[in-house]
């Protein structure tokens, strides 16, 4: 499922901004945050409803002539359920929100310590060479442990042994 972008009105006035003074503006900084929407959000948002954590972009890629793609890795021990992403200028200007409630955007497990995370958002209409993206040079490298991998297998094979078990109970009537 595709989850669309939203520029603000403050991002594109920046961006207007910047075009009448012949400047760009910096895209740097991802934002994902676990606040719910009582209505999808739109070209009025300033914030996220509740932002977790913000971290610098890693990695983008141009997409066409019409798309940028942002990567980054969402560095954290903690659990959370991420509803809302947001890209932010180096101004700190919210540009662009995603915002799903159900289902989720992603999951943040306490046990993966670095999720990335990866959004291609559509610049068509807008003055592309005038959006700078501003990243961290981190190169962003999947690990393949097979360790790992077979654990979290047999896990995912436990949980489902479990369901289909509790399942067939209920079908039973116990």
């Amino acid at each position: 499922m595709s989850i669309t972008a939203i520029v603000t009105t403050a991002g594109l006035s920046e961006l207007t901004n910047a075009v009448k003074s012949g400047l760009t503006i910096n895209l740097t900084e991802i934002a994902v945050g676990d606040g719910t929407w009582a209505t999808p959000a739109d070209t009025t948002a300033t914030t996220l409803q509740n932002e977790v954590l913000r971290f610098a972009i890693d990695q983008w890629q141009q997409v066409g002539t019409d798309s940028i793609k942002l990567a980054s890795s969402v560095r954290s021990d903690s659990e959370f359920t991420i509803r809302e992403a947001a890209v932010f200028t180096a101004t700190g200007t919210l540009f662009a929100v995603w915002q799903r409630n159900d289902p989720p955007l992603l999951f943040k497990s306490a046990e993966v310590s670095n999720l990335l995370v990866s959004s291609t958002f559509s610049v068509t209409g807008l003055p592309a060479k005038n959006i700078t993206i501003v990243d961290s040079g981190s190169e962003l490298n999947l690990i393949l442990d097979m360790a790992l991998l077979e654990i979290n297998t047999n896990q995912m094979q436990q949980q489902a042994d479990i369901f289909n078990l509790s399942r067939r109970l209920n079908l039973a009537g116990l």
